[in-house]
């Protein structure tokens, strides 16, 4: 009889019990818990590779096996959830278990016996960073460019686990340290918590290599949008022509939210009528329930009647939405800028109306060159650039905007830390829908305060606008 227990899944026993077909990426997509209450567990096996199975839980997480006999016994392998782990992943993992076991090898003791790093980072991706981090591909770049290679005279990939030894590690630190750094604390927290993984899996014995090696000292960045300069990134967003890059930005600044979840958004996950938005993994592996203020309800509302696209910032890109906009993110700081140079050359030279919206205009039908023109003006009326210039301000400064605005209104840094998403208790989602009240009102301060500073006039905008035409 199938068991009842969700943590040990019956399999079937019988031909007559075994679905067999082609495994397809639609196929899969489709499945879902069984609907009678006797079956926990459904199960599928693919017809390419012997004793690949996919077993769906009674809560529709579906779950990848190979399913053989091995010393007369019947075996199990977890090789992973999909679609953390895709199909041609969990293909070529069930071939390379037939083929232990072929050997009368036990592929599970295989793994922690003569493990290589490559093995075990393989591992590390597959069994916890793919299932917690979203930005997890950012860890495959950085073993690809410092740890499996003979660039810092180590290449860890061809190292025995246990053979690594904190020599090893703080040469690679010492390499990577010469030309950046910074990047070099972020590769050595990878090794770190590759290796606590390693140690907590039994793989490696002995301390973790990383163990007593100091990182190197970071100042925190600090820059934020001021009060002096959120009228001028407001002016440069009315004049923006790319709805997707004005919109996108405030988004970004309205929520607070990472920009790696703002590009992914989807419709799916935003609730008008309750006004929020649920992220579903965010950086530190938790979700996140965004409360939206009703300037940004309006704007997302106005774009959702012309988007037909699951995404909120559809792109033609690999993934189909939004990718980082520098180059727009650049023109537009670039405009702000000279906007604002604009504004404090018009009170030197005592520039006309008329004479000012024609500098407007410049600037809007060519940013760039409306910036040199204006920084050589103002170099040459003695106004330095430097408290002026905004082109340093980067997207995720954003973020910490909407945070140093809800300071500024001694908001408690409980509720900012809600906001931004900085601390990650578990809580269920009765509870954070509760403590939503308190962070909607501050953001919707934080929101009025920044709008507050919005002083383009219409009819100046229209002017400028018509200029450039």
């Amino acid at each position: 009889m199938p068991s009842n227990s969700t943590t040990q899944p019956y399999t079937p026993r019988h031909k007559s019990e075994i679905s067999r077909v082609v495994f397809t990426k639609k196929f899969l997509d489709a499945l879902s818990p069984a609907s009678s209450a006797s079956a926990q567990w459904t199960w599928h096996y693919d017809i390419q590779v012997p004793g690949l199975a996919i077993g769906v839980g009674p809560s529709g997480i579906k779950s990848f096996y190979l399913i053989r006999k091995f010393k007369r016994q019947s075996r199990r392998f977890l090789l992973g959830k999909y679609p953390t782990v895709e199909l041609n992943t969990a293909r070529t993992m069930a071939r390379d278990f037939n083929a232990k076991l072929a050997q009368g090898i036990d592929p599970k003791a295989a793994v922690t016996s003569g493990m290589t790093f490559a093995m075990l980072f393989k591992k590390f991706m597959t069994d916890y960073s793919y299932r917690r981090n979203r930005t997890a591909e950012m860890s495959v770049k950085a073993y690809a460019r410092y740890l499996a290679t003979d660039r810092y005279g180590v290449n860890l990939g061809n190292k025995l686990v246990d053979d690594i030894t904190d020599t090893h590690i703080q040469a690679i630190f010492n390499g990577v340290s010469n030309h950046a750094p910074i990047h070099a604390n972020r590769v050595l927290a990878l090794m770190r918590c590759i290796f606590n993984r390693a140690i907590t899996w039994k793989i490696r014995t002995g301390d973790n290599p990383c163990k007593g090696i100091e990182r190197n000292k970071e100042k925190s960045r600090e820059r934020r949008v001021s009060r002096f300069e959120i009228p001028y990134l407001f002016r440069s967003l009315e004049y923006e022509l790319n709805d997707t890059l004005r919109d996108f930005i405030y988004v970004a600044l309205f929520t607070g939210a990472r920009r790696g979840n703002v590009l992914p958004m989807r419709w799916d996950e935003i609730d008008f009528d309750a006004c929020y938005w649920q992220i579903d993994l965010t950086k530190n592996g938790t979700s996140q329930t965004v409360p939206l203020v009703p300037t940004l309800v309006e704007i997302l509302k106005v774009r959702r009647t012309k988007i037909a696209s699951e995404w909120v910032f559809p792109a033609n890109s690999k993934s189909g939405h939004y990718m980082e906009p520098k180059k727009a993110w650049k023109t537009l700081l670039e405009r702000a800028t000279a906007l604002r140079l604009i504004d404090r050359l018009a009170e030197h030279y005592k520039w006309s109306d008329s004479e000012k919206l024609i500098a407007i205009g410049n600037v809007v039908a060519a940013p760039l060159t409306g910036f040199t023109t204006y920084s050589e003006m103002a170099e040459e009326a003695r106004i330095s650039l430097k408290p002026l210039d905004m082109r340093d301000i980067r997207v995720h400064d954003l973020r910490r905007t909407m945070g140093s605005w809800q300071a500024d209104l001694n908001t408690s840094l409980a509720i900012i830390g809600r906001t931004l998403n900085h601390q990650s208790p578990q809580s269920t989602k009765v509870y954070a829908r509760l403590s939503l009240d308190p962070v909607r009102q501050a953001m919707e301060a934080a929101t009025a305060a920044m709008l507050a500073h919005k002083t383009v006039r219409q009819d100046s905008l229209q002017m400028g606008m018509e200029i450039t035409k």
